[in-house]
């Protein structure tokens, strides 16, 4: 499903049976995005998984960790290096 939002178009994917879909389900699904239960969808690769306390000097920013790594808190700046899997220029 795509809304669009103040901050821009907001997504949130149906994790249940498309098989099984039926009107009472997607009425259900709309509720639980507008009472906030349903996180919306980001493209992100998997959050990689670190062995213990061990994290590393550079962190790996996915999509789904942006919020928690980067915006978090606006009186530490970071520098942020992107670029794009398989792309040849990196």
């Amino acid at each position: 499903m795509q809304e669009t939002h103040k901050d821009g178009i907001q997504k949130y994917r149906y994790e249940g049976d498309i098989t099984e879909l039926t009107v009472e389900k997607i009425k259900d699904f709309i509720d639980d995005i507008r009472a906030g239960d349903i996180d919306r969808w980001v493209m992100s690769d998997p959050v990689p998984k670190y062995n213990g306390n061990e994290r590393p000097h550079a962190e790996l920013v996915v999509g789904k960790t942006w919020k928690q790594l980067i915006m978090k808190d606006e009186s530490q700046s970071c520098m942020i290096y992107l670029f794009r899997k398989n792309d040849p220029k990196t």
